[in-house]
C-alpha cells in the first residue's frame, strides 16, 4: 500500500510541474491585441517582471484586478506592455507606457476579493 501511495504522489508531482491549462491552444501573434501585460520595473539593470495582466480600455486606461496594486509599495515602477508574445522574451515589438494612477473600485475588499477590479492610468491619464 505504501508503494501505491509512494507512486501517486510522484505522479502527482510529476503531472503539477506541467502547463496548468487543459485542452488550451497557443495565442497567435496579434490574436489579442487588447491584451497587456502589467510588469514591475526594479530599476537596478535586471528584466521587468510580469505580475499581473489587463485589458486595453482606451490608449490611457487598463482594466486589471485591485489586487494588482500591491506592487506600488516597493522601489521601481509599474509599466503597462502591449505587444507581449512571450513574457520570459523582451521583444522590439512590445509598447511600454509608465503607470502613473491606480484606482480600485471603492468597494474592494481584499480579504474576500469582492469587487477585485481596478483601472490602471499611464502617463499623461
Amino acid at each position: 500500500m505504501k508503494g501505491l501511495i509512494y507512486i501517486a504522489s510522484i505522479v502527482t508531482l510529476v503531472q503539477s510541474a506541467r502547463v496548468r491549462i487543459i485542452q488550451g491552444t497557443i495565442a497567435s501573434d496579434h490574436e489579442f491585441p487588447y491584451q497587456v501585460s502589467l510588469q514591475w520595473n526594479f530599476n537596478n539593470g535586471s528584466r521587468p517582471k510580469h505580475f499581473c495582466s489587463g485589458s486595453i480600455l482606451n490608449p490611457n486606461w487598463i482594466l486589471t484586478a485591485a489586487h494588482c496594486e500591491g506592487g506600488f509599495t516597493r522601489d521601481g515602477w509599474i509599466e503597462v506592455v502591449a505587444g507581449v508574445k512571450n513574457i520570459a522574451i523582451e521583444d522590439s515589438a512590445e509598447q511600454r507606457r509608465n503607470v502613473s494612477r491606480f484606482v480600485q473600485h471603492e468597494r474592494y475588499n481584499p480579504m474576500t476579493l469582492q469587487n477585485d477590479i481596478a483601472v490602471v492610468g499611464s502617463v499623461g491619464a
